[in-house]
């Protein structure tokens, strides 16, 4: 049985890494962030605080060994960039200490606007402790509970399907979906 469940876990590593994504199933829930101090990229930190100034905050979960994650970040910068003030979009290089001045450098020539989540303690490291692929995409509410199911891997048309994702949690929060305008304001 451990055999079996070793070589599912390593075909579903291989789809994630050729750019496979899917909702995960309810089983598969990870845990929230409601008490949590993380540290950013620029040397800030970050808490629950911070979540509760948006009705949704959007968490990406990437790592710079990860090439799905790597390619999909022109666009995920793209669409954080155009997110309305209600909902946010943050990221949270799993692996930014093998090189924190070339994650600053990516995420800068990216256009990657939202706060980078390095490290942490509470739920942070109970949440990272449970992550098992990358990218992984969460959907938390203000209190930072989980608002919809994650994401696992890298969708094919990164604005739809996280507007999408994005328009399910915030309905199931009983909040006002959105529609996202391009960056040039048409």
């Amino acid at each position: 049985m451990r055999k079996l469940l070793r070589y599912a876990a390593l075909a579903l590593a291989l789809l994630v890494c050729a750019g496979w994504a899917a909702v995960a199933e309810p089983g598969d829930a990870l845990p929230g962030l409601n008490h949590f101090t993380a540290t950013t990229l620029s040397g800030e930190n970050f808490t629950e605080a911070d979540l509760a100034g948006a009705d949704l905050t959007v968490v990406n979960i990437w790592s710079v060994t990860c090439g799905p994650c790597i390619q999909e970040m022109p666009e995920l910068a793209a669409f954080g960039r155009v997110l309305p003030e209600n909902v946010q979009l943050i990221g949270v290089c799993y692996d930014a200490y093998l090189d924190e001045a070339g994650v600053k450098d990516f995420l800068a020539q990216q256009g990657f606007e939202g706060a980078t989540l390095t490290g942490g303690d509470g739920d942070f490291t109970t949440l990272m402790s449970q992550v098992l692929y990358t990218p992984t995409t969460l959907f938390l509410d203000a209190e930072g509970n989980p608002a919809a199911l994650p994401l696992i891997g890298s969708p094919e048309n990164v604005a739809e399907t996280y507007l999408a994702l994005v328009n399910d949690a915030l309905t199931a929060l009983g909040k006002p979906v959105i529609a996202l305008e391009a960056e040039d304001g048409q």
